[in-house]
């Protein structure tokens, strides 16, 4: 007689599989060892510790914040700027001139900046040349070494491109 495949009682309470042909290494029941724990790893421990400090701290945190009231700063005081300048922000204002010399270049524009900030590293002020459709033709720029605070400056901001009708002054760096 011909044994069927399935499974068939094995000696010590478990079951081994009979596939038809012969015993496979397939058991259950009693006699099969059980999976093994997972162990606790030791070295979690530290994380889980500073972890659940970190949370505590942070709500403590959070807790606290919602009994103060934020105090506004006092607005600084406006900046003694002279009467003709624009406030450029920065520590610098500047004031257009009506008469510069452009021996040098093809058109330019000079302006006068004040430091209302120490300036001591110097001064750099940058700006697009603008046609007459306000359209960018070029670039230009000047550097001044030092301007100390309350101190004025003269610049010279010129240009080649006989397009060129004017300036928007896009930097102004005071350091």
């Amino acid at each position: 007689m011909a044994w069927s495949a399935g499974w068939y009682p094995e000696e010590g309470g478990g079951e081994r599989y009979w596939d038809g042909n012969g015993w496979t290494q397939a058991t259950r029941g009693p006699g099969v060892p059980p999976a093994p724990k997972p162990r606790f790893k030791w070295w979690y421990a530290p994380i889980i510790i500073f972890g659940l400090i970190g949370l505590a701290f942070g709500a403590a945190w959070i807790v606290g914040q919602s009994h103060h009231t934020t105090a506004t700063a006092p607005l600084a005081a406006a900046p003694n700027i002279p009467t003709g300048f624009t406030d450029m922000g920065g520590g610098v204002a500047i004031e257009w001139d009506n008469n510069p010399d452009c021996s040098y270049y093809t058109a330019c524009v000079e302006l006068t900046a004040y430091a209302y900030q120490d300036c001591s590293n110097g001064l750099y002020i940058e700006a697009n040349v603008l046609d007459s459709d306000k359209t960018i033709v070029d670039t230009t720029n000047d550097l001044v070494s030092s301007v100390p605070e309350g101190q004025k400056a003269k610049s010279v901001l010129g240009w080649m491109n006989a397009a060129g009708t004017g300036v928007h002054v896009t930097k102004i760096n005071c350091y």
